[in-house]
């Protein structure tokens, strides 16, 4: 499986301490990396190793605060040298890192190498690294001390890695003849690697602390100060550290002549039974604690939603870690193959990039490669996105084999998916306002235009201006009035419920008596207009749980526009019915000239009501149908219409039943 998690990074732009603590108290960032036992994160995350205690000690002595942070060792180098962290315990001195960054003058420990090798291979002399590949620690000093051997370059290959642990498991691998590590080191894990380390050691190196390059150099004193003085005191911090951490060096190994004779002695006196018994137990402990860190590497994998995988490049063979297959959804039994791979887990627009990316990596020489981000199909298939970075391993001057790490990334993705749509939606509310208030000032300017230039005219009459005529413009600048201050009103309304100060008082309504006075104040407007408004003889339906003021209002603005968006000699009917979801539809329908198919979609859109020209007639909707959807979704109910163009419209809301109401209603119609 072709997916992988990002490596975790150093984030910040923390400045450097200038008096050994940030001015505004910020405690002081300490690089750490897996080294133990000199310095390493436990189990628990925590600091832990020589280093870390003595810091602590120099630190209670100092007054300062501590803030750990994770780092490779290559990364620990950088992070010093450009600020973001301000020590880095655990550095051997060279003139190349003393131009990066500043060192403590007292070294705080002393350190030599080691060169391990699977068992069988010795090495006691430079001249047993002939032909040999070494993995060793990039830019470590043991990595420099190599380069810099007086005539052995070309005698050995050096092959550099990322970590000590990487050195040895190249070694146990069989992709590195020999690891140089440092003597605590290789003495926590060479049993654990099965290797053994080689009677020359190598290097000799004391070990400082690293400050940052603007650390300052009166408070570097004071460390060095604090830290010879543990040195100089048997019962101090420093020694407790010592022991608990490094103790005493073990003892050097026998003969091997005496060995046999040991053995021999033993084998007389307890016949075997005591040493197998023992081995015995030995061994069940060791494997009781090796599945043990399994299942919590795997716990730990499952609760992260982190995954790995192995490919073989000569065989093609596929093996994926228990995470990953939870990842995957698929079980223990489920077979790992590559054809699976890209046949069915890589999503089809992803895959062919995501094998391309590999492809180009191996081909250009890459050891490390990523993050990559891109998405799986479980075997569900559902989808997830996941954020890889990938390991390529050689051997022989080629790869032989791609370790993968993968995590699930599906939540963050779904977030910043969410985040840019909901800025998009901003954007676009943004440009709906403006568009919303251009449009508005064009409808609040036409009724204006027209009071003035009636008031202009009559102003400017000459006296033989006959009466019907001024009345004509005083009936005009009227009904530009009237135009204006509901167009006001649906504005104020409009306002209110956008900015939750429109309240609304549910209860029992009965619907047949808002009808009927609705039609009665709204008949003269009518009439005069040569439209027959009526009601549709439906059946009785039940009450409504409504605010009656509000429903009346929904009910006048619906027959206000049938009225004024139909044709002379046209009628407008009311209705009303139950539903079969036992909601009631109260709807208005005229015979106008209905609404254009392109325009239906903005109806009730106050933006889309205000562009251009009216929707139903030449006057110019309003905001009404936008102030309708609003008040009767603040009622709990919804809105809708139906139009075809030449015919007329049907405009709805539908209600909710009262709680007491019956099945069949106890009101009864009016026409």
């Amino acid at each position: 499986m072709l997916a992988f998690l990002p490596p975790a990074a150093a984030s910040g732009t923390a400045a450097a301490a200038q008096s050994g603590a940030d001015a505004d108290g910020a405690p002081l960032r300490v690089g750490i990396y897996q080294n133990p036992p000199k310095l390493f994160l436990d189990r628990q995350g925590e600091p832990a190793g020589l280093f870390p205690d003595v810091l602590a000690a120099v630190a209670a002595e100092l007054g300062w605060d501590l803030d750990y942070r994770p780092c490779t060792w290559t990364g620990c180098l950088e992070m010093l040298a450009d600020g973001r962290i301000d020590i880095l315990p655990d550095v051997a001195h060279t003139a190349q890192r003393a131009a990066a960054f500043k060192f403590s003058q007292v070294p705080v420990l002393r350190s030599f190498s080691y060169f391990y090798a699977r068992p069988g291979t010795l090495v006691r002399s430079l001249d047993d690294l002939r032909g040999r590949s070494i993995a060793v620690l990039r830019d470590s000093v043991q990595h420099r001390a190599l380069q810099q051997l007086p005539g052995r370059q070309g005698d050995f290959r050096i092959q550099p890695t990322d970590s000590h642990e990487a050195s040895l498991q190249a070694v146990a691998g069989g992709t590195a003849d020999l690891a140089v590590v440092n003597n605590f080191l290789g003495r926590e894990m060479e049993a654990r690697f099965a290797l053994s380390r080689s009677e020359m050691t190598f290097n000799p190196t004391p070990l400082y602390l690293g400050f940052s390059p603007v650390f300052d150099d009166g408070a570097i004193e004071r460390v060095d100060a604090v830290v010879a003085a543990l040195q100089s005191d048997p019962q101090s911090a420093y020694f407790g550290a010592y022991d608990q951490w490094l103790g005493p060096e073990p003892p050097p190994i026998l003969p091997a002549w005496l060995y046999w004779l040991a053995g021999a002695a033993v084998l007389a006196l307890l016949v075997g039974t005591g040493f197998i018994f023992l081995l015995r137990r030995r061994v069940a402990q060791a494997t009781r604690e090796l599945r043990h860190s399994q299942e919590q590497l795997i716990e730990a994998q499952l609760l992260a939603r982190f995954g790995d995988f192995t490919w073989d490049l000569q065989t093609d063979a596929l093996d994926w870690s228990p995470g990953l297959r939870a990842l995957l959804g698929v079980t223990a039994d489920d077979p790992a193959s590559l054809d699976r791979v890209t046949d069915e887990i890589h999503h089809p627009e992803d895959g062919a990039r995501v094998m391309q990316w590999i492809s180009d990596a191996i081909d250009a020489g890459a050891t490390v490669i990523g993050p990559e981000s891109y998405r799986l199909i479980r075997k569900d298939g559902s989808i997830i996105h996941v954020e890889a970075n990938v390991r390529i391993e050689r051997a022989g001057g080629r790869a032989v084999r791609v370790f993968g790490t993968c995590h699930d990334v599906t939540a963050r993705v779904m977030a910043e998916n969410a985040l840019l749509a909901a800025k998009q939606e901003a954007e676009r509310m943004g440009r709906a306002k403006t568009d919303f208030l251009a449009g508005m000032s064009h409808e609040l300017r036409t009724p204006l235009n027209a009071i003035i230039g009636f008031a202009e005219m009559l102003d400017l009459a000459p006296a033989s201006v006959g009466e019907e005529k001024r009345r004509d413009y005083v009936r005009s600048i009227r009904q530009a009035g009237e135009q204006l201050l509901a167009l006001v009103n649906e504005i104020l309304d409009l306002a209110g419920v956008e900015a939750g100060r429109m309240r609304f008082t549910l209860e029992a309504v009965e619907i047949d008596g808002i009808i009927a006075e609705s039609i009665s104040q709204t008949r003269p407007i009518a009439e005069r207009a040569g439209i027959e408004v009526h009601r549709a003889p439906d059946g009785p339906v039940p009450r409504v749980l409504a605010d009656p003021m509000r429903l009346r209002q929904v009910l006048l603005n619906y027959l206000s526009n049938a009225i004024r968006y139909n044709r002379r000699g046209g009628t407008v009917t009311v209705s009303a019915a139950r539903q079969p979801d036992g909601w009631v539809r109260l709807s208005v329908a005229d015979t106008g000239r209905g609404i254009p198919a392109a325009r239906q979609a903005h109806v009730f859109d106050a933006v889309g009501s205000l562009r251009g020209d009216a929707l139903l007639a030449g006057e110019g909707a309003g905001i009404g149908l936008t102030v309708v959807k609003r008040i009767a979704e603040g009622m709990g109910g919804r809105v809708g219409f139906e139009s075809r163009e030449g015919w007329g419209s049907t405009f709805w809301c539908d209600l909710p039943p009262a709680p007491d109401s019956s099945s069949a209603g106890d009101a009864t119609g009016t026409g």
